[in-house]
Order: C-alpha cells, then structure tokens, then sequence
C-alpha cells in the first residue's frame, strides 16, 4: 500500500536513507551522502503532504517525494512537454524489499498521481553512477533527455521524464 507519509514514519524512513547511503557509497557513488537527504528533508515534505511511503505489512519499504518544483538545475534541460509535471525526489527502496518490484509500484504510483493532477509527464533525476536507478527508469518507461551538474558532484546527473498523457490533436 502506498500512502502519504507521517510523522511517525521518519524513523523507519531514516533507516532506508542511511541503509541507502551506505550502500551508494559501497559501490563508489557519492549520490547521497550523510547531509543529504537529511531527516529535516523528509519532515518538511511530511508537512507538505508531498511524501509517501510504500507499506507492506506494517513495515515502510519504500519512500517518495512528488511534487510540481523542479530544481533550477532542469532548466537547460530539452525536456518534450512545456508546462508543469510531476517531479520524483529522494526516492528509495530498503534493501531487503529489492528485486520485489516496489520501486515499479512506487513508479506507477507516481504516473496515476500525475494523471490525477492533470500533469503530463513525470521528471526525475539520478546520479550517472547509480546504475540501479538509471535501469529501474529505463524499465519503466522514462527516456533520458539530458545531463546535469548537481549538487557539486563530480559527475553529471541524468535527467528522465515520462510522459503519461498524450496530447489532444
């Protein structure tokens, strides 16, 4: 089940992050790291209601922010569609629940939320070292449309989008 997160969340949220950051940089990816995404990070998209969690069993697996802000880093960016989408942050999967399909669920999850909300494509980003988000895009249907500097890192960022309704003729 995916819901909109709550404070009581930030725990087990926690928990993923810094499972996730341990394991970015086990494989060399500097991504995320102990600043970023921080717990206050977490507690400011809880209040926005822009955090959701995937829950299985009484048990968050999985955690998203959805929203419309769009890092001024997109901007040279040849997105296909003007206008606002829906954007993908601090996105992660606790490891035990890999290879399950929850990132799919989560990913779905979003394009219903966008189609929702009268969006017409989802954007996100992620490190050019994190080969596992790169190909859950991929498989999902995001195409890459361009390359980023972020947050100081040494390498480019790549950008995906997905456009989930089609434009009326």
């Amino acid at each position: 089940m995916i819901r909109l997160a709550k404070e009581n969340d930030i725990d087990p949220i926690m928990d993923i992050i810094r499972e996730t950051v341990a394991l970015l940089q086990a494989e060399g990816n500097p991504q995320w790291d102990e600043t970023y995404p921080a717990r206050s990070d977490f507690l400011a998209d809880i209040a926005a209601e822009e955090l959701y969690v995937y829950e299985h069993e009484d048990k968050v697996c999985g955690v998203i922010c959805l929203n419309t802000r769009e890092p001024e880093e997109y901007a040279p960016v040849q997105w296909s569609r003007p206008g606002p989408a829906l954007v993908i942050h601090r996105f992660a999967v606790a490891s035990w629940t890999r290879r399950q399909g929850i990132g799919t669920a989560i990913l779905q999850f979003a394009d219903r939320l966008a189609a929702q909300q009268g969006l017409n494509c989802v954007k996100t980003d992620t490190y050019s070292l994190n080969p596992n988000m790169n190909r859950l895009f991929q498989r999902n249907g995001f195409h890459k449309v361009g390359e980023i500097d972020f947050k100081g890192k040494p390498r480019k960022f790549n950008c995906y989008e997905k456009c989930i309704i089609e434009e009326k003729i």
